[in-house]
């Protein structure tokens, strides 16, 4: 049996007059046999000499196992059964909360009323228990616990346990008869914070609060490193103080572990889905956008020249003679120049600028706030490109062009600007494309149409 006892406030409900009987000897004697709570009394050196029926269904002790017994080792010395503990003969009777834990593990509290004999009666010390309403059966209570599966464990203001069920036995790897009339901190290996957690638990109780944590790491007595979220209930007394906490924790290490991997899986196929969405609009040999994503950024910008009243500009270059490359050299030579290009281009052009393939030996680049003079320039130095290697005269079929590079550039209107949905976007590529095919039939020498020799004789 472990006790924990705390002294009832000045405030706090007073035992009834009738827990206090006036009668001596055999009077008293008959009615603390009959009390309906559970009485009974020890003699000068603490040993047990009545113990009523009441007290035998509550506390679960056979009268035979308590009478000779030392109250205070049955009891716990917070019950005033020991020597010493109980009022001087003549002294007001005291009155103090205390919670017990009966043999079968259900708590039991109450207020504990405790008087001495008066003088010249046989010494003799009295003890009536008032049980609070609301506590278990018994039987029923310590049934209940037991078929909890998480860990429930009751502890004193002081943070002494006085009751843990076969739940707190499975998660902290002590047996419960190791735990009660200790302190908490026997539960976990390293528990360094636990007083000032506890005495900011008690506080947020006493205050009418709510007390739980989540996700606690703890090394439990075993020595299992666990994730543990637990709760904190009042123990009320009779006057409705916090008189006591009841603890239930439950391990959530798997919970916690499973919820990790779900989202570490989740992060990885959504990045991947990223990659893959993005991969879809761009050109697999050069990286650069593919026409979808071109559109998306030329619609943008042009939004954004719309609001600001900005330049938007686009640049379109075709490579000359690349088909012929490809008919005569085959698609490694053809892909060797794509990319070669691809590199100069990437090369020259300003930030937040977009560069795309937009079809076999064609290239388009998004300019925003890219004045006109400013995208002349970049079409200059980009006509400047010159392939990596002159190609060998084998293979060259007469009639072959040398490969060289179409530029122009167009700079977004007004009405461009302005129009709806897609219509802009439509319009200024459409111009870009015409502006590079003239420029190809008239065979233009201009800086923006560039060609180089590739052939060797």
């Amino acid at each position: 049996m472990a006790v924990a006892s705390a002294p009832v406030a000045p405030h706090a409900a007073q035992p009834p007059a009738a827990a206090v009987p006036a009668a001596v000897g055999a009077e008293l004697a008959d009615y603390l046999a009959g009390a309906p709570d559970p009485c009974w009394s020890t003699g000068p050196d603490g040993l047990v000499t009545s113990w009523n029926p009441a007290a035998e269904r509550v506390l679960g002790v056979a009268a035979a196992d308590a009478l000779g017994r030392c109250g205070a080792a049955l009891l716990g010395a917070g019950t005033g059964a020991g020597p010493g503990s109980a009022p001087e003969p003549g002294d007001a009777p005291t009155s103090r909360e205390v919670l017990l834990t009966r043999t079968d593990g259900a708590p039991v509290c109450g207020v504990l009323t405790c008087w001495s004999a008066p003088p010249g009666s046989p010494p003799q010390h009295h003890h009536v228990l008032r049980v609070h309403e609301g506590t278990p059966a018994p039987r029923d209570g310590a049934d209940l616990l037991g078929r909890v599966s998480d860990s429930v464990v009751v502890a004193d203001l002081a943070g002494t346990v006085v009751f843990a069920n076969a739940g707190a036995e499975r998660l902290w790897g002590l047996p419960a008869h190791e735990v009660v009339g200790r302190r908490l901190d026997v539960l976990t290996r390293h528990s360094p914070r636990l007083e000032e957690d506890f005495r900011a638990l008690v506080d947020a109780l006493s205050a009418g609060g709510t007390w739980s944590r989540s996700a606690v790491p703890v090394v439990t007595a075993a020595g299992r490193d666990l994730l543990v979220d637990v709760g904190a209930t009042a123990l009320a007394g009779a006057d409705g103080a916090c008189a006591g906490v009841v603890l239930v924790s439950r391990d959530v290490t798997g919970e916690r572990q499973l919820e990790r991997s779900l989202r570490e899986a989740t992060h990885a196929l959504r990045e991947r889905a990223v990659r893959l969405a993005d991969a879809s609009r761009r050109d697999p040999l050069t990286g650069l956008a593919g026409r979808s994503l071109l559109q998306e950024r030329l619609a943008a910008a042009l939004t954004a020249a719309r609001a600001g009243d900005g330049p938007v500009s686009v640049l379109r270059a075709d490579l000359r003679g690349f088909r012929a490359v490809n008919d005569s050299y085959g698609w490694v030579a053809g892909d060797a120049l794509l990319i070669s290009f691809t590199a100069h281009l990437l090369a020259l052009l300003p930030a937040g600028a977009t560069a795309g393939r937009w079809g076999a030996d064609e290239f388009v680049a998004v300019l925003p706030a890219a004045t006109a003079a400013a995208a002349d320039a970049l079409a200059g130095r980009v006509a400047d490109w010159v392939p990596p290697a002159p190609l060998p005269g084998r293979g060259r079929r007469r009639g072959d062009r040398t490969v060289g590079v179409v530029v122009q550039v167009v700079e977004a209107t007004p009405q461009e600007r302005s129009a709806p949905f897609d219509g802009g976007v439509r319009a200024l590529l459409q111009r870009a494309e015409a502006a590079v095919a003239d420029a190809q039939i008239e065979g233009s020498t201009a800086p923006r149409d560039s060609s180089a020799a590739t052939s060797s004789a």
